[in-house]
């Protein structure tokens, strides 16, 4: 199982301005190029449709609505064990256009990094 640590760090390499899955300032699971969101790229192929995510046979809606540990099932297995609002908190800091720049993460970005990766602490 990857720490948090490593997943926040992950998630921070593999992003840019241009390779997140957002169209129009609107964040998506999948976005119509196929990118992926910080909380989908984790998850297992076949729970992936194209835009969304499934799980027992519907289509899931935000991290952010309530309870998420429904939606904890679909991660591949080397990400499992953390809770929904870990995922909520990764999720966000990948929807928040002005931690991006076209290279990596900004001046914003790398502040919140920082932030979670000391709320996170392993």
């Amino acid at each position: 199982m990857k720490t948090k640590t490593e997943i926040i760090e992950e998630t921070a390499a593999f992003y840019n301005l241009g390779n997140r899955s957002a169209e129009n300032s609107f964040c998506q699971y999948i976005s119509p190029m196929g990118k992926c969101c910080a909380f989908s790229r984790c998850c297992k192929d076949d729970k992936k449709t194209f835009q969304s995510l499934r799980y027992a046979d519907r289509e899931i809606g935000s991290l952010s609505e309530g309870n998420g540990d429904f939606m904890l099932p679909l991660l591949k297995e080397e990400y499992q064990g953390h809770d929904w609002r870990f995922w909520r908190d990764i999720q966000n800091f990948h929807d928040d256009e002005e931690n991006w720049d076209e290279e990596g993460l900004s001046l914003d970005g790398r502040t919140q990094k920082k932030t979670l990766l000391e709320k996170y602490e392993d």
